[in-house]
C-alpha cells in the first residue's frame, strides 16, 4: 500500500463516519475533545513516515497530494533538500463573511512569504513521523476549544518547532479550497455565532 487513510473521529454528531468508511483504512474514536488530542491520535497508529494533515471541510484537487509530497520525493531533481521536515500548501478560502476573497488569499500568501514563514497549515500539511516525535508531538496543554490558541499551536508552533530539525517548505501550487468559510466568520466574530 502506497497511502494509508486514517479517520480521527472527534465526537462527530453528523454522518461524517458513515459516509467515509468505504473509503478509509482505519477509524479510532477519540472521544477527548480537540483536535489536536484527536491528530496525535491518529498519527500514533500511522504506519507511514510521512504524515498528512487533512481536515473535513476541505475539497483536495487533483494531484495535490502528489504537489505536496514533492519536496520529500523528488531526490533527483537540482534543487533537492535532504533536510526537510516538512511542506505545506496553500488553503483557497472562497467565503469569509467580511474579507474579501482576493485580500484572504493575498494575505495568506504574504504571511508565508514574511512573517510565519515557518508556520504550517493544519488542513493541508506533510511532515516526517519521527521529526513529529523528535518534537514532542502536537501539544495538547491547552484550551483546544479557542480558536486563537489552536491556531498557535497547530500552525505556528508546531512549524517552528519542527524548522529546527530541518526545512519547511511553503508549496503554493499545493492548494485545496476550505468550504468551511461561514464556520471561520463564526469563529473570528464576522457572522453572528449561531449560523
Amino acid at each position: 500500500e502506497m497511502f494509508e487513510i486514517i479517520l480521527a473521529n472527534n465526537n462527530s454528531t453528523d454522518n461524517s463516519v458513515p459516509i467515509a468508511e468505504p473509503y478509509i483504512d482505519k477509524l479510532i474514536n477519540v472521544t477527548q475533545k480537540g483536535k489536536l488530542y484527536a491528530r496525535n491520535q491518529g498519527i500514533s497508529v500511522a504506519k507511514g513516515n510521512i504524515i498528512v494533515a487533512a481536515d473535513a471541510d476541505i475539497y483536495f484537487p487533483p494531484l495535490w497530494l502528489n504537489t505536496l509530497l514533492e519536496p520529500f520525493n523528488n531526490v533527483h531533481s537540482s534543487t533537492y533538500n535532504s533536510n526537510i521536515s516538512g511542506t505545506t500548501g496553500s488553503v483557497y478560502n472562497p467565503y469569509i463573511p467580511g474579507i474579501p476573497v482576493q485580500l484572504y488569499n493575498i494575505g495568506q500568501y504574504l504571511n508565508k512569504h514574511f512573517i510565519h514563514i515557518t508556520a504550517m497549515s493544519g488542513s493541508n500539511s506533510a511532515f516526517w513521523k519521527h521529526k513529529y516525535y523528535q518534537i514532542g508531538r502536537f501539544n495538547e496543554n491547552f484550551n483546544q476549544m479557542s480558536i486563537k490558541e489552536m491556531h498557535y499551536h497547530e500552525e505556528n508552533n508546531f512549524g517552528e518547532q519542527l524548522s529546527k530539525l530541518g526545512k519547511v517548505v511553503y508549496k503554493l501550487n499545493a492548494n485545496c479550497i476550505h468550504l468551511g468559510g461561514q464556520r471561520s466568520g463564526c469563529r473570528i466574530g464576522s457572522t453572528n455565532k449561531d449560523y
